[in-house]
């Protein structure tokens, strides 16, 4: 089965997992939120290459995670604006492909995954995790950044999210049909 975990923000990532051999789950791909530069170098949503990467997984062995967008205290409308509209993408192309997908709340996965660790700073805590999980992988936008990109820590851990808990919402929405 593949698990997909979605952070659908502008500094976002997409997480690609597989636990078909030997039941262990290993990260396929990783991608870095495509964006291309807009109007007056404001950078905008690439729709076209957000596609290309789910294209290639089949409804009957994928399982997308996409985080629910929520505007922030003290963030600005323009802003609020952008995060709703690459949810709404994300979501419209999930939908098109007839992937099987979930919603999550930001606080629900991070409940479920970020136990027995300060969250005070839930970035943070998102790397760490992903690190205990997948020692050997990197999280880091490219080679020269010093920090791991924490748009593909959460997406890591939103794909480990849906795969720890893909039997109970399958459940649930077997008994809302």
């Amino acid at each position: 089965m593949i698990y997909v975990g979605i952070d659908n923000g502008l500094n976002g990532g997409v997480v690609v997992l597989d636990n078909t051999e030997n039941s262990s789950l290993k990260i396929i791909n990783k991608y870095l939120m495509p964006t291309i530069a807009g109007k007056k170098s404001k950078r905008e949503y690439n729709v076209h290459e957000m596609a290309n990467i789910l294209r290639p997984f089949s409804p009957e062995n994928t399982f997308v995670i996409l985080e629910f967008a929520q505007s922030m205290p003290k963030q600005g409308v323009a802003s609020s604006t952008k995060i709703g509209r690459g949810f709404g993408i994300w979501e419209g192309i999930i939908v098109a492909l007839k992937l099987p997908y979930a919603i999550v709340h930001p606080r629900t996965w991070q409940k479920t995954m970020l136990t027995d660790i300060n969250r005070k700073s839930t970035k943070q805590a998102s790397a760490i995790i992903s690190h205990r999980l997948f020692p050997a992988e990197n999280f880091k936008a490219s080679e020269r950044c010093k920090k791991d990109h924490d748009g593909l820590t959460d997406a890591c851990l939103l794909a480990v999210y849906g795969y720890k808990v893909r039997g109970a919402i399958s459940q649930m929405a077997q008994e809302r049909l």
